[in-house]
């Protein structure tokens, strides 16, 4: 491998790895919007404190602290996997908080439902 390939190689590593690093700092934006969402609800809206919109809130902040983890642990395994020229597995993490965001909408739902009719 001459110095021009060499040099290609690793600037297209390099290019990787800020891409990696680029996805964390989107996970960590996620996992801010979801705790700050998770903190308004408690602290901010009419009627926050009722245990619906405590519950609620605690859970929004559950899932950003779990965000965090999750975004953290795949940057890192990503990362090594770049380093060692392997190929980058299909994350899981997407998967969780989308399931997770599907359940707190059901749950807001239903806690907006029960507020209303109680």
């Amino acid at each position: 491998m001459n110095k021009k390939e060499d040099d290609g190689v690793r600037f297209q590593i390099a290019r990787t790895s800020l891409a990696n690093e680029r996805t964390f700092l989107s996970w960590i934006r996620t996992s801010l919007a979801l705790m700050g969402a998770g903190v308004a609800i408690v602290k901010l809206l009419p009627h926050s404190d009722s245990l619906q919109a405590r519950f609620l809130g605690v859970i929004l902040v559950l899932l950003g602290a779990g965000t965090v983890v999750i975004g953290y642990l795949r940057w890192v395994k990503n990362e090594q996997r770049i380093m060692e020229d392997l190929p980058l597995r299909t994350p899981k993490g997407p998967r969780y908080l989308a399931a997770g965001m599907g359940l707190i909408a059901m749950l807001a739902l239903l806690l907006t439902l029960i507020d209303r009719s109680g």
